[in-house]
């Protein structure tokens, strides 16, 4: 995960699936073939590290049941390793119609991302 460079600002994650695991263990990996090694290496949440740049996280409301629970578990995971990241919950939108949020000049991920972007990153990686 690149938010451990010190020349990223932030990041901005939407609807992810953070753990692979989860589907490593369902029918979809017989497509998938996701090993042990993969899981470990291509998993966000097995990736944080303290004094990673902050990670602004949405989902929607209306978002599949487990990546609203990926969402929330990474962000206690990111908590309990003091990596600075905040959580959205997007009332009325799912894994689609989230992006509008993120094409409207007025969105509340454009927002995010470009409170991102405009951290000073002389500050550290205090909260975003």
């Amino acid at each position: 995960m690149s938010c451990g460079h010190p020349g990223v600002r932030g990041a901005l994650a939407i609807s992810g699936i953070f753990d692979l695991e989860p589907i490593a263990l369902t029918y979809l990996n017989d497509r998938l073939q996701l090993d042990a090694h993969e899981i470990a290496t291509l998993s966000p949440a097995r990736l944080l590290r303290p004094g990673m740049a902050p990670l602004a996280l949405a989902v929607g409301g209306e978002e599949l049941t487990e990546l609203k629970r990926q969402s929330t578990s990474f962000k206690d995971l990111a908590d309990t390793l003091g990596v600075p990241m905040a959580l959205q919950v997007l009332p009325g939108h799912h894994h689609f119609s989230i992006l509008d949020e993120l094409a409207r000049a007025d969105g509340a991920l454009t927002h995010e991302l470009l409170r991102l972007v405009a951290r000073d990153p002389e500050d550290g990686r205090g909260p975003p």
